[in-house]
């Protein structure tokens, strides 16, 4: 039993009828697609991919943490583990460290993209996404 903000009670049935039945007051709404909802997370790959991407010409650790969306102790984790298995350099300069991919890194980061594009379903190919510019 389901109750209406006018005190009207009724059924699932009567509700799913009142919002796909166009009537003189209410618009037909579409069936909600979850994707839009819910975005889907970044796995690790892909957030690795971006972390790589962020350092191509050298970036600082807050640059690299702003630019990637992580927290401190998330961005953390993820140099440890690039700069361990060698796909950034951490560089000194000016008591400063400096992140730049190296050339293994950059090996990483394109097989990784033809990965991607293998992965794509017919639709995703079609769908032409801009990546926002990064700063």
């Amino acid at each position: 039993m389901i109750m209406y903000g006018n005190g009207d009670t009724g059924t699932a049935e009567s509700l799913e009828h009142t919002l796909y039945e166009p009537t003189k007051d209410l618009v037909p709404l579409a069936p909600i697609n979850p994707s839009i909802i819910q975005p889907k997370r970044r796995d690790k790959l892909y957030i690795i991919g971006e972390i790589l991407d962020i350092a191509k010409d050298g970036a600082l650790k807050t640059q690299i943490m702003y630019r990637a969306n992580l927290s401190f102790t998330q961005l953390n984790g993820y140099l440890k583990f690039v700069v361990g298995v060698h796909l950034l350099d951490k560089i000194s300069v000016n008591n400063r460290d400096i992140y730049r991919i190296n050339k293994k890194g950059l090996e990483f980061l394109e097989r990784y993209r033809e990965i991607q594009e293998l992965l794509k379903t017919e639709d995703e190919k079609k769908d032409v996404r801009i990546r926002p510019p990064i700063y």
